[in-house]
């Protein structure tokens, strides 16, 4: 019988490809812009006379988009640079 322990480590195993899923990760890494911005695109999207399906895929579609886009070129910019930062600091205080 395999307790829970012996499973977390199994799974936690560097290389261990079983956990490995590219769509989820996407969806990780966009997931705080992706929260923040859906409800200004769903909102603007039901402006629209359209049917629902309609508004549901283009609100899906449209926030995903913009998700990524905030995070290629906002999150990730700003995460860089204050890790720039930090390591000059750091590297500053060892002197």
């Amino acid at each position: 019988m395999i307790d829970d322990f012996s499973m977390f480590w199994v799974l936690g195993v560097p290389g261990f490809r079983a956990l490995a899923n590219m769509p989820a990760d996407f969806i990780g890494k966009i997931s705080y812009p992706l929260y923040l911005l859906h409800m200004p695109i769903v909102a603007q999207i039901n402006q629209f006379d359209l049917f629902i399906g309609l508004k549901l895929l283009l609100s899906f579609i449209l926030s995903v988009l913009v998700a990524y886009v905030s995070y290629r070129f906002f999150e990730k910019p700003v995460a860089r640079l204050l890790r720039s930062i930090a390591s000059n600091k750091s590297s500053q205080e060892e002197r």
